[in-house]
């Protein structure tokens, strides 16, 4: 059970922070409001305070300072925990489809674009996804206010592209297929062809098929930007049929 009791130490530290700092504080910002202790001391303090519930840790060195009503929980939004936890990235995929009204089912974790290697971290039941990139594919996202902080989203364009570039299946694609057809009238399919253009070779093939399919106009420069080789590709290993058009081996499942 969680000790609701701060001792006066306690309350005017975390007071201090608040006022000063705001509610996500890391180790490096708490020490100075410590500064008549060892730093063995401040160590223990910190870990008195999690222990307690009122700081709770979001990753090694950083803390969310919690009320009474969530002691011992994390507040934030899962979008601005995963920017916390990795500062160089962007939500994206079905979070950030959420995030634009684009998807309605539960969510069990979010995937983020970065441009390093991160392992997946889980957070009281939430799984934090990372995607490496290369920096001429890290476009397409916005900052958004939330708690109080900058956070980095993806377009629902940008989204639906990197499901299909960095996580290419049948499901991925249907799914993509399934919100191109349901929002066609929402989504500024200008701005997808832009960025259809700057992504790479395969992508921009399932996607000149998915919108054909769809009878969605599908730009000149997109085309001829997917005709650039001659080599044909595929959906999955196990597409069999085939679009000459776009040189795609793909999935009868998803002709529409």
């Amino acid at each position: 059970m969680k000790r609701t009791v701060l001792t006066q130490t306690q309350l005017d530290v975390l007071e201090q922070i608040l006022a000063n700092v705001g509610n996500v504080v890391t180790f490096a910002q708490i020490t100075p409001f410590l500064a008549a202790t060892t730093p063995a001391q401040q160590r223990q303090f910190v870990h008195r305070l999690v222990q307690a519930g009122w700081l709770v840790r979001i990753k090694n060195g950083l803390y969310q300072v919690a009320d009474v009503s969530s002691l011992g929980a994390l507040t934030l939004s899962p979008y601005t925990l995963a920017q916390l936890l990795v500062a160089d990235s962007y939500v994206s995929f079905e979070a950030a489809l959420q995030y634009h009204g684009y998807y309605d089912q539960l969510l069990k974790g979010t995937v983020s674009v970065a441009l390093k290697q991160h392992q997946t971290v889980e957070l009281q039941g939430f799984a934090y996804q990372y995607v490496k990139t290369q920096p001429k594919y890290f476009y397409g996202w916005q900052e958004y206010a939330l708690d109080g902080r900058m956070v980095k989203i993806a377009s629902a364009e940008k989204a639906l592209i990197d499901m299909i570039q960095y996580h290419r299946t049948g499901y991925t694609a249907d799914l993509v297929a399934e919100k191109l057809q349901e929002y066609q009238n929402d989504l500024d399919l200008q701005l997808l062809q832009s960025y259809l253009l700057r992504a790479n070779l395969a992508t921009q093939r399932i996607f000149g098929f998915l919108l054909d399919t769809l009878g969605i106009n599908v730009g000149v420069a997109l085309h001829r930007s997917a005709q650039q080789s001659t080599a044909v590709g595929k959906l999955t290993p196990d597409s069999t049929a085939y679009n000459a058009r776009w040189r795609l081996y793909y999935e009868p499942s998803l002709v529409r």
